[in-house]
């Protein structure tokens, strides 16, 4: 009975316990949450006590509002023998957002550790107004740990800087939010300019006018390929031509300049060469398309 009585706060033992946040207390959490459960404390759906009321022991372990790295230490090992008791369950991540509670400097040990366990949680977790987590307002320490765990666990997307809110990436927010330097000294960081992520190509294709920026940066990536065996002018130029920004009567010398290289590539995104988008885009553009046939009649035979 005495697991079931509530203080003055209307908290019970095993909240107390995580609300007073000595790391005493809460080693005693998984014991009492255990015992909670036999004995059907609080009722079937709060997990011996953790989630009774509008306390969730959970995330107030996540969140650890003690920065002491013994104290955050403890808290990763006590959700670690939740989870192993069951009461710590995978789709708390991201039922209850902890990876936004556990967003801090302090707490990074436990923000890798949920984001270890449930790297999805990394794109539905939303910040501030609903907004995904890497465009929520931050410190370049926020930045880096997002963008650290997103090369982690999702590098071919380039740990989603690229990704877009509102018209804007990830990547101009950090620009806007921490400045260009700062937010270019975590990128680099993070994304290694001596390592081939093809950054720049992935950066043209999304936002065109970061690669005078970006290139900087990584400068070599102006000579590499990226992971479908493209130049970077390749890149440039089937993006484009995918907007259906240029067209043959008003920038021919956009077309002219183009190098055959860049026309006999097929476009891994739509799966066709330049001559066939040309053709089969909804305006077009027969022109165009005469003129890339001309210039390389040789992709009929691909």
């Amino acid at each position: 009975e005495s697991l079931s009585m509530q203080d003055r706060h209307s908290l019970l033992p095993v909240q107390r316990a995580a609300w007073l946040y000595s790391v005493g207390m809460v080693s005693f959490i998984p014991l009492l949450a255990k015992e909670g459960l036999r004995l059907n404390v609080g009722g079937e759906e709060s997990r011996g006590g953790l989630l009774h009321g509008r306390k969730n022991i959970l995330v107030d372990l996540a969140r650890c509002d003690d920065h002491t790295r013994k104290a955050i230490v403890k808290c990763k090992q006590v959700l670690e023998e939740l989870r192993e008791m069951g009461l710590f369950k995978k789709e708390d991540i991201q039922n209850f957002d902890l990876l936004s509670y556990s967003l801090s400097r302090y707490s990074a040990p436990l923000f890798e550790m949920l984001a270890a366990w449930d790297p999805y949680s990394l794109i539905t977790t939303t910040g501030v107004d609903g907004c995904p987590l890497i465009h929520d307002p931050f410190s370049e320490e926020d930045f880096e740990m997002i963008l650290k765990a997103g090369m982690e666990h999702f590098p071919e997307r380039l740990g989603f800087l690229f990704q877009k809110y509102k018209g804007k990436t990830a990547c101009e927010n950090a620009f806007d939010e921490l400045g260009v330097n700062q937010a270019m000294a975590v990128i680099c960081k993070c994304i290694p300019p001596f390592e081939n992520h093809a950054l720049i190509h992935r950066a043209v294709e999304v936002a065109p006018h970061l690669e005078d920026k970006l290139i900087k940066y990584y400068p070599k990536e102006a000579f590499k390929r990226d992971a479908t065996g493209r130049t970077l002018p390749q890149v440039k130029f089937h993006a484009q031509l995918r907007r259906g920004t240029q067209t043959y009567d008003s920038t021919a010398s956009f077309f002219a300049n183009a190098i055959d290289d860049q026309i006999e590539a097929k476009d891994p995104r739509s799966v066709m060469f330049p001559l066939m988008v040309a053709a089969s885009d909804k305006k077009g553009d027969l022109k165009l398309a005469c003129y890339l046939l001309r210039r390389c009649p040789s992709v009929l035979a691909n």
